[in-house]
């Protein structure tokens, strides 16, 4: 049966005789999430604070960071069949239901944790275009005991209230099984380990500042246009709370930092160095034309994924879109960039490090020290050896080798250079290992030379002072409002909770896992 199937609801804000077309819609995913929360959490020790999850006040706070890209995102969902959104409802609880989850468990834990708070200084990104090496960089760093990573169970199944560390890593291992099945061959592009370090954007999508969805699908432009013109930094205040769960789970295990990574920070460093203002971030820089069709290789096997979607399969659609969305991604990093080191103090060091893929995949040792020695990481001798026991046990094409080319989405290279001109005049010596040419002047046409007339005689003029031309500077990016609403739900009391039973547990779990493959056609 249809999950949107529903009787018609006002607004959202109950103005009568108005009426919402995707209420319905939003309310068959709130359903859905709350049955995924209530079939997992009422075995769980906390079950009696897990019912809060039903708090008018709680849903009505989510509800307001979450309803409008959610109904953007369903935006062309009609020409879908019954099954297909059936399919795309479950997908979108399984996010909500995620959000809900983190967002109590930040009424219930409020204590515990703050006392993270000290742990969380000045946390290092990587960032770059995405198939730039960000994930070989990142894994590198992650080699370090003394730094923290956050695993991929951590970012996509965030939060302790309804499952274990352990029944997330199954059920993380269960998905992943799940998409091999649909996209084979899919670790030759990129490794998923439940347990290993991955990408800051599987924890965004929670909140529905999604990566794969906007990147891969042709229906979602009005989707895509929210991205880049919306402000995310609720996004990251839940992604902080989500870290600071990570680092209860340790019982405030003392680091030197924090090691992240994703290539979608370059969209929205405002927005990231509003919530982490002592961020570091390394950027590493390759060339464009590189990256470009390695791109759409990995957003053309994510339809794979997808099969209930409209519009997949045009390979030079796709290939336009990559350079599209990829020099913007570049050319707003830039100008964060440049807007926040206006704001440091003279002799300030900054928060950014530029790194070259060709240096890092020539001497990855010596790269490692220069950013380390650039932000004033102390290195260990057991680092150089985790990195050297990496390194030999995922040599290149470990897993296979993915074949790709500009022709084959269409990418013409003269269109990327111009495109892209900006951004590798800027760094021409860590993408191309030399540096930028001298503009060629443009040549002076003289005119033929002629006597002057001479000049008839006169008192003379008067001083005058020539007005000092004014500079014309380049609009600036979008500033921080002056105010960011809190992400910490309003505060509650935790009731007493009956004892676990975790055999329960794992048998709801693969009842929802079983149905998920039925979805799927397994």
């Amino acid at each position: 049966s249809d999950l949107t199937a529903h009787t018609p609801h006002n607004t959202r804000t109950g103005t009568a005789g108005v009426m919402d077309p995707f209420r319905p819609t939003y309310e068959a995913v709130l359903r859905t999430a709350l049955a995924f929360i209530g079939a997992l959490g009422r075995h769980h020790p906390k079950y009696a604070g897990v019912q809060q999850c039903r708090d008018p006040a709680l849903l009505g706070w989510v509800e307001a960071e979450v309803y409008e890209p959610l109904r953007l995102m369903f935006d062309g969902s009609e020409r879908m069949d019954t099954a297909s959104r059936n399919v795309l409802v479950k997908s979108m609880a399984t996010r909500l239901s995620t959000k809900i989850l983190v967002s109590l468990e930040s009424r219930l834990c409020t204590e515990e944790l703050d006392a993270t708070k000290g742990i969380m200084k000045a946390p290092v990104f990587v960032i770059g275009m995405p198939r730039c090496g960000t994930t070989f960089l990142h894994n590198l760093l992650s080699c370090d005991p003394h730094s923290r990573f956050v695993k991929f169970y951590e970012l996509q199944c965030p939060g302790r209230l309804a499952l274990s560390a352990r029944q997330r890593i199954a059920l993380l291992q269960e998905r992943s099984a799940l998409f091999e099945k649909t996209v084979p061959n899919f670790k030759a592009i990129h490794i998923w380990d439940p347990e290993g370090p991955d990408e800051c954007n599987w924890c965004l999508d929670n909140t529905f500042m999604d990566a794969v969805y906007s990147f891969a699908l042709p229906r979602m432009d009005k989707y895509r246009n929210w991205l880049i013109t919306h402000r995310h930094t609720d996004a990251y205040s839940f992604y902080r709370t989500v870290l600071q769960i990570a680092l209860a789970e340790d019982h405030n295990k003392e680091y030197t930092h924090l090691c992240l990574k994703s290539p979608i920070h370059l969209f929205y460093l405002n927005d990231l160095l509003e919530v982490f203002p002592d961020a570091r971030l390394v950027w590493l820089h390759r060339d464009p034309l590189t990256v470009l069709p390695s791109l759409a290789k990995l957003y053309e096997r994510f339809w794979g994924w997808f099969p209930y979607e409209t519009g997949i399969g045009d390979k030079m659609w796709l290939g336009k879109h990559c350079i599209n969305w990829t020099a913007r991604e570049v050319l707003r990093g830039m100008e964060y960039r440049d807007a926040f080191e206006k704001t440091l103090t003279p002799g300030q060091k900054s928060q950014f490090y530029d790194v070259s893929f060709s240096e890092l995949q020539r001497n990855p040792e010596q790269t490692i020290s220069a950013i380390y020695e650039h932000f004033g990481l102390p290195m260990s001798s057991e680092m150089h050896e985790r990195v050297s026991t990496w390194r030999k046990e995922n040599a290149k094409d470990k897993h296979g080798k993915i074949a790709y080319s500009l022709d084959e989405y269409g990418i013409d290279p003269e269109e990327v250079r111009t495109r892209f001109d900006a951004y590798t005049t800027r760094f021409h010596r860590e993408i191309f290992g030399t540096p930028a040419p001298a503009p060629v002047p443009a040549p002076v046409s003289q005119a033929p030379a002629q006597a002057p007339a001479p000049a008839p005689a006169q008192a003379p003029a008067p001083a005058t002072v020539v007005p000092t031309p004014t500079p014309t500077a380049t609009t600036p990016p979008p500033q921080s409002p002056a105010t960011t609403a809190s992400t910490t739900a309003p505060a509650a009391t935790t009731p007493a909770a009956p004892a676990p039973a975790p055999a329960a547990v794992d048998n709801a779990l693969a009842a929802i896992i079983d149905d998920t493959e039925e979805d799927f056609g397994f």
